[in-house]
């Protein structure tokens, strides 16, 4: 039977402090992490005000911003996005941009490159963006979750599809016979949002493949309802991790406990091992990687190893010299990038027309 630690011999109690006091912070900082690793990894609270606040005004960027307000849906949350262009909506346009936002802030601090991207459009061609406001961001309700992102991605993403549908909620906006190309653009988390949505979508379609979820451990998707509208017919991804363990370990030193949490994990984000499930043949889906080569949060390399998991035929990489993680969007190669992105999305989605009607 070990004595009382105040029966200890001096020595031994000045060893066991050195150790185990070190040990109980590490174990403490461990516990911490795990307890709230959400508010670590969905940074909607920062800067200070980016949640529960009214979103900033869009007319000092040149812009027109309208309210998208989706209504609570079963366990889904009520949704604040944005529905933003250069004037006053009167149309459906002919290519609406889907916007996914990385882990911080809120959409609304996003106008800036919203209106770099307009400007990139080309002038016969009309564009808008559907920024989506997660759960538990900006004034949208609910906490945000791997599952519940995906989940919100979905809700706009069947509202891009729907003119009607979206003409009802954004005052001004006639409804048109032809939907716009839909382009799904992550940037950052956003990215890893976009990727898991073609992966649950394409293998929703592939009912004889009951057991793909068995490939990425305790996927999210598992059991998540399918998309009732085509996802979209180009996916741009910005500067995207591999997964969320990979990010972590770049960024943090070797010695951070966080390097040993990963089976604590509640989002995982397997981007990677998603787009290797993908499938090779079949699928319509053209993406574009846009990657700032001196990105200082994820390296450039894992943007390079999900191009790698997408058929060459598929894909188009775009480096952007010089382009930071959250500043990519400055530089003239970003614009040129999404003036051959929209075009390109708009001559599918004539061809595709076209092919209809014969």
């Amino acid at each position: 039977m070990i004595a009382p630690f105040k029966q200890w011999h001096p020595a031994a109690q000045a060893a066991a402090a050195l150790v185990g006091v070190p040990v109980a912070v590490y174990a403490y900082k461990c516990a911490m992490m795990v307890a709230f690793q959400h508010e670590l990894i969905y940074m909607r609270r920062m800067p200070p005000g980016a949640r529960g606040r009214p979103f900033e005004s869009a007319k000092p960027h040149g812009l027109v911003a309208a309210d998208v307000i989706l209504p609570r849906l079963g366990k889904d949350p009520s949704l604040h996005g944005l529905y933003v262009k250069r004037n006053t909506p009167t149309k459906v346009p002919d290519v609406l941009v889907v916007y996914l936002q990385g882990n911080g802030g809120n959409i609304a601090h996003r106008f800036p490159k919203f209106r770099s991207l307009l400007d990139a459009v080309p002038r016969d061609v009309s564009a808008a963006v559907l920024a989506v406001g997660y759960r538990g961001y900006g004034t949208s309700r609910g906490a945000p979750s791997e599952r519940g992102l995906i989940r919100d991605a979905a809700r706009f993403l069947e509202l891009a599809h729907d003119p009607r549908a979206l003409a009802e909620y954004v005052p001004q906006l006639e409804p048109a016979a032809v939907p716009p190309a839909v382009v799904l653009y992550g940037h950052s988390l956003g990215g890893a949002v976009a990727v898991a949505s073609v992966y649950h979508h394409y293998h929703h379609r592939q009912p004889a493949s009951p057991n793909h979820h068995r490939h990425i451990p305790r996927d999210p998707l598992a059991g998540l309802p399918a998309l009732a509208s085509p996802i979209a017919g180009a996916v741009v991804l910005e500067n995207t991790f591999t997964s969320l363990r990979g990010v972590v370990q770049h960024l943090y030193p070797s010695h951070s406990p966080i390097h040993h949490l990963h089976p604590f994990l509640r989002s995982r984000w397997e981007s990677l091992l998603r787009l290797q499930r993908l499938p090779r043949d079949g699928d319509p889906t053209r993406w574009t990687f846009l990657s700032g080569t001196q990105d200082e949060m994820v390296p450039p390399r894992m943007m390079e190893e999900l191009r790698a998991a997408v058929p060459e035929e598929r894909a188009t990489w775009v480096a952007v010299p010089g382009g930071l993680h959250n500043s990519t969007w400055e530089h003239a190669a970003w614009r040129l990038a999404w003036s051959g992105i929209v075009r390109r999305a708009v001559e599918a989605r004539d061809a595709r027309c076209r092919g209809e009607l014969e």
